[in-house]
Parts: C-alpha cells; sequence; structure tokens
C-alpha cells in the first residue's frame, strides 16, 4: 500500500538544519507477515544546498494510525563529517498494524 500521499513534514526542522527531503515515499504491506506484522519500506533523498551540514543529524520517521496514537517509529543517523550534500533515506522493519494513517518524516540534531 502506497502511503506517500500520507507524509508529513516539518519543513521549519529541515531549514533549521540546512537539509531538503525530495521524492519520499512509504510503502506498508497489505497483509501481514507469518508473525502479524506488516514489512514497511521509507525512502528518499537527503539534500542540501551545501557540501556539509553543521551537526550530525537523525532522520526520525513516526507512523501514526487512524485515531492519532503512535504505531511506531524509526530513524536513521548521519554523521556530520560523513554528508556530501546528499544522502539516500532508506529506513524498512514491521509494523504491528498497517493501519497508518500518517507519517511523519523530519530531522532533528543529533
Amino acid at each position: 500500500m502506497n502511503l506517500s500521499g500520507s507524509i508529513e513534514r516539518m519543513k521549519k526542522f529541515e531549514d533549521k538544519l540546512g537539509i531538503t527531503f525530495n521524492a519520499l515515499s512509504v510503502y506498508v504491506d497489505d497483509s501481514p507477515d507469518e508473525e502479524g506484522e506488516y514489512s514497511y519500506k521509507v525512502s528518499g533523498e537527503i539534500v542540501s544546498e551545501e557540501d556539509e551540514v553543521e551537526h550530525s543529524i537523525d532522520i526520525i520517521v513516526v507512523f501514526y494510525d487512524s485515531s492519532g496514537s503512535i504505531i511506531d517509529a524509526d530513524e536513521k543517523f548521519i554523521m556530520e563529517e560523513d554528508f556530501m550534500g546528499f544522502d539516500i533515506l532508506s529506513l524498512s522493519g514491521f509494523l504491528r498494524s498497517n493501519d497508518v494513517d500518517k507519517v511523519k518524516i523530519f530531522p532533528k540534531k543529533a
């Protein structure tokens, strides 16, 4: 199930840390696996106009259900010295439910 239209970005946080997310996508399986969990895949680009960032960054992805409760969260850590102005966000894992209403993606200073 393509949930890319349910992505909510926090542009203010992106601006503050000097990065932008592009080409974001979120997919969650329609059917559970044998353990009753639903696999997910989050992908996108992390771009900066500069060749570097001032701080290491955590990219946080939070999954919300239709009642507004958090189902799960995941993160990707980017070290300041490893960032060259472009990186790929690629996270995958499993959710207890596929009742995903919103996916919030935002950066924070690590």
